[in-house]
C-alpha cells in the first residue's frame, strides 16, 4: 500500500532528480497534520537544516509549514475510513489488498462490499463492489473463501463466497442454515467451527459446536457436530485438529442449580467425531484463542467472585491444560481476543484495548492500553482495520505495537508544541 505518510518519503532527500524533487516538495506544502505523516514533516525538516546545500525553495516550504501549524488541531471528532453510503460497519474482513466491509446505512448490516485499499489515502478506499444480504452477523475468511454469517430473524445461515475467481466481486458459491440466533466462529481451511448458544424452545437449535467444510466449489456441509447448550465462543487450532468451546454458566432456577461458566477442550482431529477431552475452570469466559500451544482466554468477573481479565492456558497435552499466567484488567472485562504474532490484543470496551507481549506466554506484558481500537484485522500486520458499528471503521498503524496511532488523527497539542521546537 502507498501513502502520503509513508516513510519512503524521506528517502528521497537529498533529490537526486527532478520528480524527487517535485514529490518533497508537494509533501512539505500538502501532506496532513496528522500522525506519521507530521513525524515525517519533522523529519525531513531536521534533514533540510542540517545541509548546507539544501535547496532554498524546500527549506522555506518547510518552514512555512511549520510555522503556521496550529498548537492545538481542532477535533472534529473521531477519524474513520470514507465508505460512502456505509455508515454501520459490522465486520470486515482483509485480504490480498482489499476489505471486505459487512456493513448498512442505517441498524443493520444488510450489504457485503469490496473495496480496494492500495490506494494513496488509507482513509479513502475506493468501492469495487456491494452485494445485497439478509441481516448480517459476522465475517471471517477461510482459504480461498470469504465466510458471511447471516439471520433471517429465525435462524443464522452461513453464506460462502468465493474470492479465488474474482476478488474484486465476490461470487456465493453455497448457503448452509445452522439453526440457532447468533454465532461466533473460527476458521481452518476447509473447515468453520461454529459456536451457536441455540435457541430457546427449538429443538433443532440446541446449541453447541458445528463442523462445516466448505468443498473446493465452495458448498458448505456440516459433517460434525456436538450439543453444548449456551456456548458463547470458539476458536480452532492453525491446522483444525483442536478447537475451544467457551460456556455460559447458568443461574439458579427452581429446576436445576446453578453452574459456573467453563471452557471444553474437543478433539477435532476426525471432524465427524468431535469429543470433549478436558475442561478450563474459569468464570465467564467471553472470548477464547489458540496460538501455537497455548490458548488465550478472556474471562469475566462471576457472580461468586473471581477476577476480570485473560487467562493463559498450557495446551502441550490438551487432555491436561494447565493454567500458566492470569493479567487482570480490573473492572473491565475483554469481550474479545485477537493474537498477532507476539502481540495480544483484548478489546474491553470503556477500558479500551489492551495490547500485550506474549513472546513469554507464561510471562505476558501489558504494553499499552488504547481506546478505539476496536475487535480488527490487519494483512501485514501495519495497517489494521477496526470495525466500530456505527464509530464506522477505523484505520491504526500497528507496525510498533506498544504505541499504536490511529490514522488520520492530529496529534495531541503538547506532542504539537515539542515537534515545532526547533
Amino acid at each position: 500500500m502507498t501513502s502520503v505518510e509513508g516513510p519512503s518519503v524521506l528517502d528521497a532527500y537529498p533529490p537526486a532528480t527532478d520528480a524527487d524533487r517535485e514529490r518533497l516538495l508537494e509533501f512539505a506544502r500538502k501532506a496532513p497534520i496528522t500522525f506519521g505523516s507530521w513525524r515525517d514533516l519533522k523529519g525531513l525538516y531536521k534533514r533540510v537544516e542540517g545541509d548546507a546545500g539544501a535547496e532554498p525553495p524546500l527549506l522555506g516550504a518547510l518552514l512555512g509549514r511549520l510555522d503556521a501549524a496550529p498548537m492545538a488541531p481542532p477535533n472534529a471528532g473521531p477519524v474513520t475510513a470514507d465508505l460512502g453510503s456505509v455508515r454501520n460497519v459490522a465486520g470486515v474482513a482483509v485480504r490480498g489488498g482489499r476489505a471486505y466491509v459487512l456493513g448498512g446505512r442505517y441498524g443493520y448490516a444488510e450489504q457485503l462490499d469490496a473495496f480496494d485499499l492500495q490506494v494513496p489515502d488509507p482513509l479513502k478506499p475506493r468501492r469495487l463492489s456491494s452485494t445485497k444480504i439478509d441481516r448480517g452477523q459476522t465475517i471471517g475468511l477461510c482459504g480461498p473463501f470469504l465466510c458471511v454469517f447471516t439471520t433471517d430473524y429465525n435462524t443464522v445461515s452461513l453464506n460462502v463466497y468465493d474470492l479465488a475467481e474474482d476478488p474484486d466481486k465476490p461470487a456465493q458459491r453455497g448457503k448452509i442454515d445452522l439453526g440457532g440466533n447468533a454465532v461466533s466462529a473460527g476458521f481452518a481451511h476447509p473447515y468453520v467451527f461454529v459456536g451457536t448458544p441455540g435457541a430457546a424452545g427449538r429443538r433443532n437449535a440446541p446449541g453447541g459446536l458445528r463442523i462445516v467444510r466448505i468443498s473446493d466449489t465452495g458448498v458448505p456441509t456440516t459433517v460434525g457436530k456436538l450439543d453444548v447448550p449456551n456456548a458463547l465462543a470458539v476458536a480452532a487450532s492453525e491446522d483444525g485438529r483442536l478447537a475451544l468451546l467457551a460456556v455460559q454458566g447458568t443461574g439458579f432456577s427452581w429446576s436445576r442449580r446453578p453452574t459456573p461458566g467453563v471452557v471444553r477442550v474437543i478433539d477435532t482431529s476426525d471432524p465427524t467425531r468431535p469429543q470433549v477431552i478436558s475442561t478450563i475452570e474459569v468464570t465467564n469466559a467471553t472470548g477464547v484463542w489458540i496460538s501455537g500451544r497455548h490458548a488465550f482466554i478472556a474471562a469475566g468477573a462471576g457472580r461468586s467472585g473471581g477476577d476480570a481479565g485473560l487467562h493463559v492456558v498450557d495446551l502441550s497435552d490438551p487432555k491436561r491444560p494447565r493454567k500458566v499466567a492470569f493479567v487482570g484488567t480490573e473492572w473491565y472485562p475483554p469481550s474479545g481476543i485477537v493474537v498477532r504474532g507476539q502481540h495480544l490484543y483484548a478489546p474491553s470496551g470503556y477500558g479500551g484495548t489492551r495490547i500485550l507481549d506474549i513472546s513469554d506466554p507464561a510471562a505476558p506484558k501489558q504494553i499499552a492500553v488504547e481506546s478505539g481500537l476496536e475487535p480488527f484485522v490487519t494483512e501485514d500486520g501495519v495497517l489494521a482495520y477496526a470495525s466500530g458499528g456505527y464509530s464506522g471503521l477505523s484505520v491504526w498503524n500497528i507496525s510498533t505495537p506498544a504505541t499504536p496511532f490511529r490514522v488520520g488523527a492530529p496529534p495531541s497539542a503538547d506532542t504539537m508544541g515539542y515537534m515545532k521546537r526547533r
